[in-house]
């Protein structure tokens, strides 16, 4: 596996779902901006997962999971917040 891409992969595919969370913002539709926010979040701890393990991240979409695996340094009012998506 090649590690770099494999980061680039989720790196681009966040950023690419963060910009379409702010253009769905901008037009007022809330439910699905936080839908591509929450994508946003989760390929950007998959790319740090990647980079950390040097593996593929696991097929989850629990961002207090993905925290964890790479063991970041979150209070616990940002960690109760990434629980309350899921």
């Amino acid at each position: 596996m090649d590690v770099k891409r494999q980061i680039d992969y989720w790196s681009q595919s966040g950023d690419e779902d963060f910009s379409a969370a702010q253009s769905l913002l901008d037009r007022g539709h809330l439910r699905h901006c936080l839908f591509f926010a929450h994508l946003a979040v989760e390929k950007m701890l998959k790319a740090h997962v990647t980079r950390q393990t040097e593996d593929l991240p696991p097929r989850i979409h629990s961002l207090v999971r993905l925290a964890e695996i790479v063991e970041l340094s979150l209070s616990t009012e940002h960690m109760s917040f990434l629980s309350s998506f899921g």
